[in-house]
């Protein structure tokens, strides 16, 4: 299942250049420097990583910067070209990566997650009491849709703050609220996090489509 335009506009503002694919075991396309990154990995993680790194050579060309290889940091994290800022995900028989200009965006963050069962201990882990609450306040066939998302959209924060903060945050660090009917959620920061002060709010979005969700979330501005 790939995401339709619209899907993506709700996501993204038109600054943003978004690539989808489903994983392909294919390697050709990868520079020499990422196929020595990826080393001896298993299939499903080469097809992903493959796939993955496809989109993000084509969503910088779409951009406007030369191809080039697209390398993970020591954190994990791509390291984008200069001027550049972006966010990978990728599950099972999903791949994708969002772009944009430093000149529009500070920062962004995309997750993707196959809707799923969180194990008791890592819903604990994942979601404050209150969205423990809010979970289970829904009908039982909605309770793993609903987890997911808290999941995906404190994934996708965290990605777009490490390369504003350099560090690691718990997900009880954050607190997520989810307007489903609009597509929508709010994250508010429970510590502080480099530049990030305790109590600094975002806006994100969501789609859910066929057993997945993606989030994202666009930083235009620091909050200090």
């Amino acid at each position: 299942m790939l995401l339709t335009a619209k899907d993506i506009e709700h996501l993204f503002p038109p600054s943003v250049v978004y690539e989808q694919a489903r994983p392909q075991l294919d390697t050709s396309q990868l520079y020499p420097e990422e196929l020595e990154q990826l080393g001896h990995a298993m299939d499903r993680r080469r097809a992903e990583y493959a796939t993955a790194r496809a989109c993000a050579h084509g969503a910088l060309t779409r951009l406007g910067f030369a191809r080039q290889p697209v390398l993970a940091g020591e954190s994990g994290a791509p390291i984008w070209p200069e001027g550049c800022v972006g966010s990978i995900s990728h599950t099972r028989g999903y791949c994708a990566v969002a772009v944009a200009r430093k000149e529009h965006i500070v920062s962004l963050g995309l997750d993707a997650e196959g809707i799923r069962a969180l194990r008791p201990g890592v819903a604990r882990r994942v979601c404050t009491r209150a969205e423990l609450e809010w979970v289970q306040r829904a009908e039982p066939s909605e309770r793993d849709a609903r987890a997911c998302t808290l999941f995906s959209a404190k994934e996708a924060f965290y990605k777009a703050q490490y390369p504003l903060t350099g560090r690691y945050l718990s997900f009880q660090a954050a607190r997520v609220e989810v307007q489903e009917a609009e597509g929508r959620w709010s994250l508010e920061s429970l510590c502080p996090s480099g530049p990030l002060r305790a109590g600094s709010r975002f806006e994100g979005s969501f789609v859910q489509r066929a057993g997945l969700v993606v989030t994202a979330l666009v930083i235009t501005e620091m909050q200090g």
